[in-house]
């Protein structure tokens, strides 16, 4: 591919993202963001429209003299994605259509086990009915999955939440779903739903933090955390695709006890107190380490919502390194943890979307 060729790739791949965010663009807005000429812009959204991959939406309210600018938007019959999530209990399955609007969602109490794959299509097919699709309407699926992930390979490496190591989760599932199966680790699943609903510059270094609730008692902890961190806008994955794995902070507070508190499983309001400090000065080392800029934090704990995010969120103030107008803030998941099926269904729809882009030209 030559240079041009290249050039007009990337140009249109851009122009797309751009529709497919959660921003109202229109051709004009477009031609303003990325510095091309108009009738570059023009061009390309010609060429989308007939490929069928986006439509013209309603126009723009505008006091300027003239045509009202149409503002644009993915087409829904596109293409149509699955998103699951999976943990140690249950399992939640979402479809969106091709321009980002959930059309179903559904969760099955489940544990995971070998025959689950087996069990996948007939969910599936289910909810996508519910959704006024067939299967051959589906571009793909992305499995959300707590523990250690290999995206290339789609081999969850170790999920002590689900019981698994060296499970080839993508080449099970694709035998049964005839479908691609896309597998990440859940956190960057959520991340990548937040930063696609709140989008903004600071997501360019970011932190995404799970705070969860263990139902397995053999973890020997009543929590799971995990962290998807962001560092000049990629996911960042480890050597070992670890990044951001912290089952533990450490033994002194893995608080051990049968009773729970506010669904917690803490003993009380000290091993709240004190957990949530001691995570807030370990994330400081990371936020220190890689300067983040950003953290959001994903929960089903309501009671983390007032006391507890707050000692968490000044430990870990407390612990950073004193730049002058340091550029940091910390603020709730707006989703919680909705954000995870979600975030695999959206991945793999803009996946697909960019796939049939390059497919075309």
């Amino acid at each position: 591919m030559n240079n041009r060729k290249q050039a007009q790739v990337a140009n249109r791949l851009r122009v797309l993202r751009l529709i497919y965010s959660r921003e109202e663009y229109s051709q004009r807005r477009i031609a303003a963001e990325t510095h091309m000429q108009a009738s570059t812009i023009s061009n390309i959204i010609a060429e989308l429209i007939s490929s069928g991959l986006v439509v013209e939406g309603e126009a723009r309210e505008s006091r300027r003299v003239g045509p009202k600018e149409t503002l644009l938007r993915i087409n829904p019959q596109a293409a149509c994605s699955v998103g699951i999530n999976f943990h140690a209990a249950a399992h939640e399955i979402c479809v969106f259509d091709g321009d980002g609007t959930l059309l179903a969602e559904a969760v099955f109490e489940k544990d995971w086990d070998e025959k689950m794959p087996a069990r996948l299509p007939a969910q599936i097919k289910s909810l996508a009915r519910k959704a006024g699709l067939d299967m051959a309407q589906l571009c793909g699926v992305g499995v959300s999955v707590p523990g250690v992930v290999n995206r290339e390979r789609g081999t969850v490496i170790l999920s002590r939440a689900l019981n698994l190591q060296n499970y080839p989760m993508q080449e099970h599932l694709q035998s049964k779903l005839k479908l691609p199966v896309f597998v990440d680790r859940n956190v960057n699943y959520g991340s990548y739903y937040e930063q696609h609903m709140n989008p903004g510059e600071y997501w360019y270094n970011s932190g995404y933090l799970l705070v969860k609730r263990n139902r397995v008692v053999s973890l020997g902890s009543p929590y799971s955390l995990g962290l998807a961190i962001t560092v000049n806008g990629e996911i960042y994955r480890g050597a070992n695709y670890a990044a951001g794995e912290l089952e533990a902070v450490g033994e002194e507070d893995a608080v051990l006890i049968p009773s729970e508190l506010r669904k917690m499983g803490l003993r009380g309001h000290d091993d709240a107190t004190v957990f949530f400090s001691r995570l807030g000065r370990h994330l400081a080392s990371v936020v220190n380490l890689l300067d983040i800029g950003h953290l959001v934090v994903a929960t089903e704990y309501a009671s983390m919502e007032g006391e507890y995010f707050n000692v968490l969120a000044d430990a870990l103030r407390g612990y950073l390194i004193p730049i002058s107008n340091r550029v940091f803030d910390i603020r709730f998941a707006e989703n919680g943890l909705a954000d995870l099926s979600k975030g695999a269904a959206l991945a793999v729809l803009h996946h697909s979307l960019e796939t049939a882009l390059a497919r075309a030209y």
